[in-house]
């Protein structure tokens, strides 16, 4: 790839000072879900993992200061972060993915540098000390110490050679060896105040400065060429599939330029750019501003798509998921969940500005910090995972899910597994459950379900979703695959019967048989008219899961009177409507596939 050689950035003067020492060749990024700021050197945000689909909090930690550090993921899913003030709460922490502190370690002023973390399980972070540490992340011993001639706030980034890569606000981007000895450095004119460096396919490393500029290295720190970026920078550069690189400015706009320093388009906002850009699997741009917005950018055209508006500055970097949500903080306090087409999916609140950019574990956990001083967790509590070895299968066929289980949690969790299939042209049908099960703390269970595909099963994409929490309404998790019917044979049983169910080794069949669809009878409530109380009659067939929910006039649930396994044989139920408004009401009761409303007024 051409680069364009020692071109000088327009209209900014500056002082260069290279060193160069031969390095041995140790230590790339380690292989974990997120082992860096934004997730790897390309610093494009995006996660194969699913992050949560509800602000469920797991739990919190809190620090001694305020946490502005990014957290980031090892291999065994122990977070890294750092936190401080100007005068207090100077520690770096490991804790676990329970919310436990395995080690912290008190630096000499504020650790507001994000962590990255090697194959061999070394942490590199910056401290406003004017230091950069190396960790030990089992032991949190410091392996060694760099120090620069001013604060740290640049987060490191380790090459593919095991070079880190940080800046200081010495104005000097440093190369590091794994040993901590000096590779090289480069004086860019400016403060390089938070941006980290973002490296391509063919090793070259791009930085922003406070000089108002974004420069090219190659790996030995040699300059290929810098460019005007319109006012200083906080934004790491990153970089798209296709090699161009992207960077915000204070100048209010974000930049694209071609591997070899030419502008490609700017997008204009209405405040300052620190937000990296992140990028989705489409390809689409997201950044914010401090117009407390998010925006999503065409990448070829660098046209705005659209705009999501939160509440306040919107300095961190989005990041996003597996399903395309896209996760950032703002200083509204607020971590909010967007969906791909720019509405909001969920927000969650904080006790302070939310200034750390998140990560996402394979637990689909997502850790974010805020400035009151806590790390939280957002995720479900027990997890599932759908796939199939076979996403075709024919008519009268046998189709398998295979089913993981995995509780974030140190308690027992209980809950209810249910599975459906969208059929084309024929909506979604439940194909199992809900069927109870348990899970131990920290524990993870696997299992097989299959089922008969009906002969007259229409051919064309379907798509399996299996869900679990503590009700059908109260749902923690779901996920989903899509799969394919194809012609086949016309024999065979109807309504995809479960053939095959397995949790951990042990056959569920038995169990399951006392979950399916039931029939009932008798459903009815005397005295109806009532005043005060009234009690609901009902026979079940056979035993299985029952609900019965009451709702007003206005479809608005009121209460739920049973959420159970009931054995088979008549059952009441005593409603005790004392504190509700006289009017008409309606009870349903559902047990498997079968459900049933019945009409009755409360007069008072």
């Amino acid at each position: 790839m051409q680069r364009a050689k020692l071109i000088m950035a327009t209209g900014v003067a500056m002082l260069s000072l290279l060193v160069f020492l031969s390095s041995p060749c140790l230590g790339q990024l380690m292989d974990s879900p997120w082992p860096m700021f934004q997730g790897n050197a390309y610093h494009r945000g995006l996660t194969p993992y699913q992050g949560p689909d509800s602000p469920n909090m797991l739990w919190s930690f809190t620090a001694e200061g305020a946490v502005q550090s990014c957290p980031i993921i090892d291999n065994e899913g122990n977070i890294y972060v750092g936190c401080g003030s100007m005068t207090a709460g100077q520690r770096f922490y490991a804790i676990d993915p329970y919310g436990n502190e395995k080690w912290s370690y008190v630096g000499g002023h504020a650790f507001w540098s994000s962590p990255a973390i090697d194959e061999n399980g070394v942490v590199y972070v910056g401290c406003w000390d004017y230091k950069v540490y190396a960790f030990d992340s089992q032991t949190g011993d410091p392996a060694w110490t760099f120090t620069t001639g001013n604060k740290v706030y640049s987060k490191p980034t380790v090459g593919p050679d095991g070079t880190i890569y940080v800046g200081s606000n010495d104005s000097l981007f440093y190369a590091l060896n794994p040993d901590g000895s000096l590779r090289g450095s480069y004086h860019t004119g400016g403060w390089l105040y938070e941006s980290s460096a973002a490296i391509d396919d063919d090793g070259y490393v791009y930085v922003g400065s406070y000089s108002d500029s974004l420069f090219c290295f190659d790996p030995d720190l040699n300059r290929m060429w810098a460019r005007y970026i319109g006012g200083n920078t906080a934004a790491s550069p990153s970089i798209g599939a296709d090699g161009t690189i992207y960077i915000g400015s204070f100048d209010d706009n974000l930049y694209a330029f071609n591997p070899d320093g030419t502008l490609k388009w700017t997008y204009g906002t209405g405040g300052n750019v620190n937000s990296t850009t992140s990028m989705g699997a489409d390809g689409t741009l997201y950044t914010g501003s401090t117009d407390d917005k998010l925006h999503a950018v065409d990448p070829e055209t660098g046209d705005s798509i659209w705009t999501y508006l939160t509440g306040s500055n919107v300095n961190t970097s989005p990041v996003i998921d597996a399903n395309g949500t896209i996760y950032v903080g703002s200083s509204d306090d607020m971590l909010h969940a967007v969906n791909p087409d720019g509405t909001v999916k969920w927000t969650f609140l904080t006790g302070h500005n939310v200034v750390s950019t998140p990560a996402i574990g394979e637990n689909k956990v997502l850790y974010f910090g805020s400035q009151e001083g806590k790390l939280y967790a957002l995720g479900p509590n027990v997890a599932v995972f759908a796939t199939t070895e076979g996403p075709t299968v024919p008519q009268g066929g046998v189709l398998e899910a295979s089913i993981r289980l995995l509780n974030n949690t140190a308690e027992w969790q209980t809950f209810y597994l249910a599975a459906w299939v969208d059929i084309p042209t024929a909506g979604q049908r439940k194909v199992l459950g809900p069927i109870q099960l348990k899970i131990m703390p920290k524990g993870m269970m696997t299992g097989i379900i299959a089922h008969d595909v009906p002969p007259e099963a229409p051919t064309g994409s379907y798509v399996y979703t299996a869900k679990i929490g503590t009700s059908m309404e109260d749902m923690w998790d779901h996920d989903s695959f899509d799969f394919e019917v194809v012609e086949g044979t016309k024999m065979g049983t109807s309504g995809w019967q479960v053939v095959e169910f397995t949790i951990e080794g042990k056959d569920m069949l038995p169990r399951l048989a006392a979950d399916l669809p039931t029939k009932f009878t008798g459903l009815s409530n005397s005295p109806n008219p009532f005043n005060v109380s009234s009690v609901i009659s009902y026979d079940l067939e056979t035993s299985g899961h029952v609900t019965l929910e009451v709702y007003d006039l206005l479809g608005r649930k009121v209460i739920t009177l049973a959420n159970e396994n009931q054995e088979a044989g008549e059952h009441s139920v005593n409603w005790d409507a004392s504190e509700l408004a006289s009017g008409v009401y309606f009870y349903r009761l559902t047990a498997g596939d079968f459900s049933e409303t019945r009409r009755t007024t409360l007069l008072k």
